[in-house]
């Protein structure tokens, strides 16, 4: 009987996303309750990519659950009622049908909104159901009498040997404790507060956090009620276009276009409420574009496509969406009223030019009315005249999702900010228009949140364009740095068998710099400053050997710095002669394998390093400061500290700057080596040969009389920077 659940799901969803991608998503809702039926984790994290179907998955886990005994679930999702109608409209379609087999046909799952479990009448039909063996699905809305409603019911109603599934949708939303980094207030929020007494008075609640931007979750400490006990990675499926696909470094795939940083002036709402003219913006040219897109779209496959939608993110605040939404049905009306002039006119001409603007970019000519007679200027005009305008968010308006729903124009401009961040799938999107980067609230997480174009969307990519401002692109590509060493980090620790999934929490460093030709350098930080306290590391482009280290050197370091002496070349460093030896970029340098010794002695990773951008592709200079005949000496410090570099001169860098004749006449110090001209661009190994000479790390006078070899690197990049968690404030 139980496996009606699993079968059930396997039915509709097979058709739906293909088998590969059902088998994918049962096979991580197996080794979720797998990590739970076997240890005392409850509370897990799964985390998915920005639109990719976290819907299906946690669809998946619950038929799953389902089919292992769990007799109530909780979906709690979306902080209105269009959200959370949404889930429970999956809910009902997967589920609501679902009949015995036998005697009555009666519904094998009850389903329940949580606003009932306020309702006294609704309440005593649930309690009434509970004594029989159909399971509960409530969809709950994530506000504060309703989760009071769920906390209450899970805790005086539903019976202590019950097994419980509750999934967070979005949980990196709402959940966490905003208060946690604020000074002088120990009380959490209420919503957090509320799910994690609820946790609290259960043993047997599997806690399922779903989100495709967890960094919130990851950084929180590890002692926080919500910080997950483990995560789970969902695989994308087939046609899935994201940060990969959108925000590579080289726009392969012609996706974006770039908005001037001044055309949001024209968005701004003047003493006089005046409405300015937007025939000559990019606003302008990406509704041309969206137009001539859908036209082709629609006439090329009718069958599959008889709506489309454009997206414009441009403000934030509610009278802001409707000065836009009005700036745009002008501009409608103005290209309508040109498009009934004479042909010969110089109105119509201002009609087809605008039809040019997007046209171009698809078919990579202009239109000329001559080549159809105008044929396609009228297929265009009715267009124009089809396309529907909405402004959600916006009181005055009372748009909402439910009208976008129930929109039958075949062509639509979605005008909104908030709302279209999180929860809203817009499905046949083809264009949108991003202008808006709020550096007042820089986090990644946001951002991201931001990328409605993010999906399945393989058919209609040929079509798709992207505007966006530099800024806002250059952030994108920062978050795809960020994305892909996230990524890959996942991968690598859910390879290893028996994972401590808080200890490798605790290593993650999130990347969130990047060091090209981008113009603008990211300000993002991963999520709010108030929900995590979050360390900041920078990783120095200049890392040398601090400590003193009580080992043998190995015969392969002896043999190297022979090597170094018998086949380098001479260099000459001001008054200084200096061994190099050269290589051609890193993995050239690595089959020396000496590369160990320089890690291990700087206590850095590879991974490290290649933070640094363009790092494999840079060229390698071991330099040689001195052999052990010339007898050089170090000495250990009370602390265990050790100064490696000489001291060198005293010249200033902005000197050496101002006058090249300095790198012939002055040796420029240690640390000055990479100076000189022969080393630009390239990345500076200097490796040092000495004796111990007192042995104060003892509290001895003694010399240690101890050969040791040092180890310093530097990488000609800017610093980079990561963040990580910080248990403690």
């Amino acid at each position: 009987m139980e496996n009606i659940y699993k079968e059930n799901f396997i039915k509709k969803y097979i058709n739906k996303i293909g088998d590969e991608s059902v088998n994918n998503i049962l096979d991580s809702a197996e080794r979720i309750l797998n990590m739970v039926n076997n240890s005392n984790n409850r509370k897990g994290l799964l985390i998915g990519k920005v639109q990719s179907g976290k819907t299906s998955n946690f669809l998946g886990i619950m038929s799953l659950a389902l089919s292992q005994g769990y007799k109530y679930i909780f979906l709690i999702g979306g902080k209105d009622d269009q959200l959370r109608n949404q889930n429970t409209d999956r809910i009902k379609e997967l589920f609501g049908n679902l009949k015995s087999e036998k005697g009555l046909k009666t519904k094998l799952v009850n389903i329940y909104n949580s606003s009932s479990l306020n309702e006294e009448n609704e309440l005593n039909e649930i309690r009434t159901k509970m004594n029989s063996n159909k399971p509960f699905i409530f969809s709950v809305l994530k506000e504060t009498k309703n989760l009071e409603n769920f906390s209450n019911f899970i805790k005086d109603e539903i019976p202590a040997d019950e097994k419980i599934l509750v999934i967070d949708d979005e949980g990196d939303q709402g959940s966490l404790d905003n208060n946690k980094t604020k000074k002088n207030n120990s009380e959490k929020t209420r919503w957090n507060n509320i799910i994690s007494q609820t946790l609290k008075s259960r043993s047997n609640i599997l806690f399922l956090t779903v989100t495709g931007t967890p960094y919130a979750n990851m950084l929180i400490p590890s002692d926080e009620d919500l910080s997950p006990d483990f995560f789970q990675s969902t695989k994308t499926g087939k046609g899935y276009m994201g940060l990969d696909f959108f925000h590579n470094s080289e726009d392969e795939n012609n996706v974006l276009e770039i908005i001037s940083e001044t055309e949001k002036d024209v968005f701004k709402i003047d003493s006089e409420n005046t409405l300015g003219d937007i025939y000559n913006t990019k606003l302008a040219e990406a509704i041309s574009y969206y137009i001539n897109a859908s036209i082709k779209l629609i006439n090329d496959d009718s069958e599959n496509f008889q709506k489309t939608e454009m997206l414009v993110h441009a403000e934030r605040k509610k009278n802001d969406h409707k000065h836009i939404l009005n700036l745009i049905n002008k501009l409608k009306k103005d290209v309508l009223n040109e498009s009934y002039e004479d042909f010969n006119s110089y109105s119509y001409t201002y009609f087809l030019d605008f039809i040019n603007k997007g046209y171009k970019k698809i078919y990579g000519t202009e239109y000329l009315w001559e080549s159809d007679k105008g044929y396609y200027t009228e297929i265009f005009k009715e267009a124009l005249q089809e396309l529907s305008i909405i402004a959600i968010n916006s009181s005055d308006y009372g748009k909402n999702l439910e009208e976008i729903k129930n929109n039958n124009s075949c062509l639509s401009i979605i005008v909104g900010a908030d709302l279209l961040e999180r929860g809203i799938t817009i499905e046949n999107l083809l264009t949108v228009y991003f202008s808006r980067f709020a550096k007042s609230t820089n986090n990644a997480d946001t951002t991201l949140q931001r990328a409605r174009w993010f999906g399945y969307r393989e058919k209609i990519k040929h079509l798709i364009k992207v505007y966006l401002t530099e800024e806002i692109a250059d952030a994108f590509f920062a978050l795809k740095c960020l994305e892909d060493n996230l990524w890959e980090w996942i991968e690598e620790v859910e390879l290893k068998e028996n994972v401590n999934f808080k200890e490798e929490l605790n290593d993650l460093k999130l990347n969130l710099s990047f060091n090209n030709d981008k113009k603008h350098k990211t300000t993002l930080i991963p999520t709010r400053k108030t929900v995590a306290f979050v360390q900041k590391d920078n990783i120095s482009r200049n890392l040398s050997q601090k400590k003193y280290t009580d080992r043998e050197i190995s015969s392969f370091e002896y043999s190297y710095i022979d090597k170094i002496n018998d086949e380098g070349s001479l260099e000459i460093y001001g008054t200084e002669n200096k061994m190099t030896l050269s290589y051609k970029d890193w993995e050239d340098f690595k089959k020396e394998n000496i590369y160990i010794y320089l890690l291990r002695n700087l206590d850095i990773s590879e991974k490290d390093l290649q933070r640094f951008e363009n790092f494999q592709n840079l060229s390698v200079k071991i330099v040689l400061m001195n052999n052990f005949k010339d007898k050089n000496y170090r000495t250990v410090y009370s602390d265990g500290k050790i100064q490696l570099e000489g001291t060198g001169s005293d010249i200033s860098l902005e000197k050496i700057k101002a006058n090249k004749n300095l790198f012939k006449t002055k040796y420029l110090g240690d640390r000055n080596v990479k100076f000189y001209p022969s080393n630009n661009g390239k990345i500076i190994i200097q490796i040092y040969c000495f004796n111990f000479k007192l042995n104060k790390f003892l509290n001895s006078e003694e010399e240690l009389n101890k050969k040791g070899i040092g180890y310093s690197i530097y990488v000609p990049s800017e610093a980079s920077t990561v963040f990580f968690r910080q248990n403690t404030n």
